[in-house]
């Protein structure tokens, strides 16, 4: 649009802090979903819980972090169905809070199903924890998730498609599942670590 030559333009991506290494995953048969943002339209959270409704045989648990303008709806529709999914709201907490639980449950699989994105501060958040992400092929998703380090979707998935993509997570094998978390944990040290990224952000511009 502005006929900028490229050579003048230079990336310098955000990031998140964090230095206590790779986390294993847990030994344990439930597997447990966790989901971060604001609970409004764009960020399509009652997809995500209509799409854990068609999930059989499993044994799973949801936690969401984050409130909005639809968490009365969430509500109401968690409250029609009966006890198969153990769901946990967190609601709006401080940011050391999420850490602290990232660090603590050691969540299995986070999923962000959202209309739209840039390249989202939750995603880094949760590689940087080896979490694997699932995720809507939007925006800027792309650039953080793929099909090695967690699972990209189209753009707009039905909830059917989005159970079979969380169900095929739970029947890898523990090799597979370990090298998802491992890649996802890379994707952060490489290119969304802000103690690198900002550093050398500062560098950059003392130079010119």
């Amino acid at each position: 649009k502005w006929k900028i030559k490229g050579e003048k333009i230079k990336i310098s991506r955000l990031g998140c802090m964090r230095d206590c290494g790779l986390f294993p995953s847990k030994k344990t048969n439930q597997l447990h979903l966790v989901s971060c943002s604001n609970i409004v339209p764009v960020k399509r959270v009652l997809l995500l819980f209509k799409s854990l409704t068609y999930v059989q045989n499993i044994s799973l648990k949801w936690t969401h972090i984050g409130d909005g303008c639809e968490m009365d709806k969430l509500v109401a529709k968690i409250n029609q169905i009966p006890n198969s999914i153990e769901i946990n709201l967190m609601g709006h907490v401080d940011n050391y809070k999420v850490k602290l639980f990232y660090q603590t449950s050691l969540p299995d699989l986070f999923i962000n199903l959202s209309l739209s994105e840039g390249v989202p501060f939750s995603i880094m958040e949760a590689m940087s924890y080896s979490i694997p992400v699932l995720a809507t092929n939007v925006g800027g998703n792309s650039e953080i998730v793929n099909n090695d380090n967690g699972f990209l979707i189209n753009a707009n998935p039905t909830p059917n498609h989005v159970a079979k993509k969380i169900i095929e997570y739970y029947h890898l094998s523990k090799e597979h599942k370990n090298k998802k978390r491992l890649l996802a944990y890379k994707t952060w040290e490489d290119k969304y670590n802000a103690d690198k990224n900002y550093t050398q952000f500062v560098e950059d511009i003392l130079s010119l």
